[in-house]
């Protein structure tokens, strides 16, 4: 079989009645399990920054700012939500191999120049990292946003994994599922068209060692009303929304219906209240 026909292949499990391996359903359940018992056994641990396949990819400003960051302390709800990533991800092996396909290198682990990670998997001989997105992520993979538009740097990462430890075939692909509606897509192509992670594995680790942070990540721009809003990709980093280390203390944020929005400027005061310590104390009050 071959990975191209993979997302049909697994469709087809609920077109009819599909008899469960028991060896694949076994490895399921013990996968399952490990997830739940490490998510709470972890749960309330201090996590340090440490450079890891995971991360090199992600942009210099935030990945300055998270080297210079105390240790880290994750909510529950951080908890539950990289509790059920992990879970869909599993969910998707699981399926792949009820499916007829072959999985194979499961969280092996691989080094880069000193930086360690863990692949996901092979699937029918390609290498791939298995990823749960919202729709709207879910939708950059599907319409061609993605890889052009990769603000969490899974094409660094995908690389480091390939040059760590390289395969027979020069394809790669990313193994998408849509966690609201439960779709499944394939982004497939050539290791050729992903940057160089060596590379990238030397600059990060000059980019830690700065004494001042790099330019911002993204730049800002002036929405209809004349205010200056911080960049999409940054309204959830937690060097803005936690301790606005990022831009400051000129940011500003206030309580839409949709959530909190940041602004660097504002020229024309929202109709909308502003979040401050008073409308926190307002709130819990209420």
């Amino acid at each position: 079989m071959a990975i191209e026909t993979l997302v049909e292949d697994i469709y087809e499990l609920f077109r009819g009645q599909h008899k469960v391996n028991p060896e694949n359903l076994s490895r399921f359940k013990e996968d399952i399990a490990k997830v739940v018992c490490e998510s709470l056994e972890q749960a309330g641990t201090k996590q340090s920054f440490g450079l890891r396949m995971s991360n090199i990819g992600t942009k210099d400003r935030k990945l300055y700012y998270d080297s210079k960051s105390d240790v880290q302390v994750f909510k529950p709800n951080d908890y539950i939500k990289f509790m059920f990533g992990h879970i869909l991800e599993h969910l998707v092996l699981f399926l792949a191999k009820e499916a007829g396909h072959e999985v194979t290198n499961e969280q092996q682990e691989v080094n880069l120049d000193g930086i360690v990670g863990h692949k996901d998997c092979h699937i029918d001989g390609v290498l791939c990292d298995i990823k749960s997105a919202s729709s709207f992520s879910f939708r950059k993979f599907v319409d061609g946003g993605f890889p052009a538009d990769d603000p969490f740097g899974y094409r660094y990462q995908l690389k480091g994994y390939y040059e760590s430890f390289p395969t027979e075939t020069d394809d790669v692909a990313w193994v998408v599922i849509d966690k609201q509606y439960g779709d499944i897509f394939v982004k497939q192509l050539n290791v050729v068209e992903l940057p160089d992670a060596k590379q990238r594995v030397k600059d990060v680790k000059r980019i830690v060692q700065f004494d001042v942070a790099p330019e911002h990540c993204y730049k800002p721009e002036y929405d209809n009303s004349g205010n200056l809003p911080i960049p999409k990709n940054c309204e959830w980093c937690p060097h803005v929304v936690n301790n606005n280390r990022c831009w400051g203390d000129k940011v500003r944020t206030f309580y839409y219906s949709t959530g909190p929005k940041h602004f660097i400027e504002i020229n024309k005061p929202p109709r909308v209240p502003e979040i401050t310590e008073r409308f926190f104390k307002q709130k819990i009050h209420i």
